[in-house]
């Protein structure tokens, strides 16, 4: 298994979430605020 984390604008968001939640293979997603957007740390 391994871990990503990446930084996306706030607008973004949405668009990726709903991409790595149809992805079985995704793991453990985490969602938290930073200072210009969102940051997603997950598992593959």
């Amino acid at each position: 298994m391994r871990q990503f984390q990446i930084t996306l604008p706030e607008e973004k968001v949405g668009q990726v979430m709903e991409f790595l939640e149809e992805k079985e293979q995704v793991r453990n997603i985490a969602k938290i605020h930073t200072a210009p957007g969102f940051m997603l740390i997950f598992r593959v």
